[in-house]
Parts: C-alpha cells; structure tokens; sequence
C-alpha cells in the first residue's frame, strides 16, 4: 500500500502489470480491510476509500465488497487437515463441521464466522478488534490507559507496543523480533506470555459469542508468529477457561 495514494491507482498498476490487462474480466471481488457498509469501504489502518460503483465503471463488469477476513473465511473448507497447526489434541472435522471462527491476528484483529447452510458455506464479518479489552487485576491500572481494545494488543503494533510497556523500554521491536528471542530473553517472553493469555481469553469469549463448537481458525503473520514459539498448553488453558 506504500506504493500507491488510493485503490483505484493500485488496481490500474494491476491492470498495466497483467498480461491482457482488464480484457475478458467478467467481475471483481475485493477483500477490504475494514468494516464495509452500502458498497463501499474505509480501510481501517490506511487512508484508502473503495467504492463498488467505482471499481465496476473502472473494469467494466460488477463488483463485489467483502471484509478481508470474511473473505479469508471462506478458504478454510478448501484446506486439508495436514495443512493446518493444531494447537491442542482435537483435529478438525471439515466434513462435518457446521459453525467456524475466523480470527486473523496481523497489522489488526479481525473474526468472521463461517455457516454451513443448504446452499453452501457463509462468512459474516465483525468488528471483533475493536471489542473492549479485559486486561488482568494485576495489569489494569498500568495499561489500561494504552491498551483499550482488542486490536491494541492482538495485532503486530499491539505486541510491539505490549513489549515497551512491560519491558519499560522505549526501543520499539518488531512483533518478528519479539517471537523470536522469546527463548532467550526474558522480557520478550513475559510479553508473548501475556500476549498468549489476551489471546486464549478473546478468542474463548469469541467461541461463546457465535457457538463456534467447531473450532477457532488462526491466521495472519503474527498468529503464526505466535503459533510456532507460544505456550500451547497455557494457550488452551485460558481459551478453555
């Protein structure tokens, strides 16, 4: 996004880079990081404005708007078993499953819930991130001034930004750094320590919120971040409490 002002300047450097460009495209469906209301969407951590009405005068062919993770959502039924991190000893069922949660932790938080129904699966989109925060008794008072919502601790910032809070350092690290000297830093890993109970505590909650009994689907560059050096077994405690 660095690259480009808005949307639209991004979907024509698109079209000049695609062999054949827009020719023969019969319609467009966009993921927009953001809530999407009447066709259209404010990206929530960048300044771009998409339109549907503008993105199908642009290409010629209709266009549909969706939230990014409830268009993430609808990947997981095409995935197989050995493609997915199992974090505690119960596997998925797709073929039997009928309510899942989606929950990307990465530049935000998002959650979407997947439906099987007669005609095929659907994704409903929130926004979970912006949920009011519980922080721990012992935690409160210190944080609570910063760390107001969910995204304010389960997103890349959020962990980097925990970090500097609990470590009283005012060196910002890269939610990659943090994971990654977590074995050997004691600072870093009292912060994924707390990061894994935000994390086990929401996406409990979450489960309950929309019965999601067949499991909790993590993705994002931070949930896998996190997936590879957490405390699974703690992970679950809390998700499970």
């Amino acid at each position: 996004v660095s690259r480009f002002e808005s949307f639209m300047d991004a979907l024509r450097a698109y079209a000049e880079e695609t062999d054949g460009g827009l020719s023969g495209c019969s319609g467009a469906a966009i993921g927009a990081a953001g809530p999407v209301a009447m066709g259209s969407a404010h990206l929530t951590n960048i300044a771009w404005f998409i339109q549907e009405a503008e993105v199908a005068d642009e290409i010629g062919a209709p266009c549909m708007l969706v939230n990014d993770v409830e268009a993430a959502a609808y990947c997981i039924p095409g995935l197989a078993s050995s493609e997915f991190l199992v974090i505690g000893d119960v596997a998925p069922k797709l073929e039997t499953a009928h309510r899942l949660l989606a929950a990307n932790i990465g530049t935000g938080f998002g959650a979407a819930t997947l439906v099987r129904t007669p005609g095929g699966w659907f994704s409903s989109p929130s926004e979970a991130g912006h949920m009011s925060l519980r922080l721990p008794e012992d935690a409160e008072a210190g944080l609570r001034p910063h760390f107001k919502s969910v995204e304010h601790v389960l997103s890349g910032r959020g962990l980097s930004n925990l970090h500097s809070a609990l470590a009283k350092d005012e060196a910002v690290l890269e939610a990659a750094d943090i994971c990654g000297r977590a074995a050997a830093d004691p600072k870093c890993l009292a912060t994924l320590n707390f990061f894994t109970q935000i994390a086990g505590d929401v996406l409990g909650n979450l489960a309950l919120a929309v019965t999601a009994w067949d499991g909790v689907f993590l993705f994002g560059s931070v949930a896998k971040g996190f997936a590879r050096v957490a405390n699974h077994a703690r992970f679950r405690e809390v998700f499970e409490d």
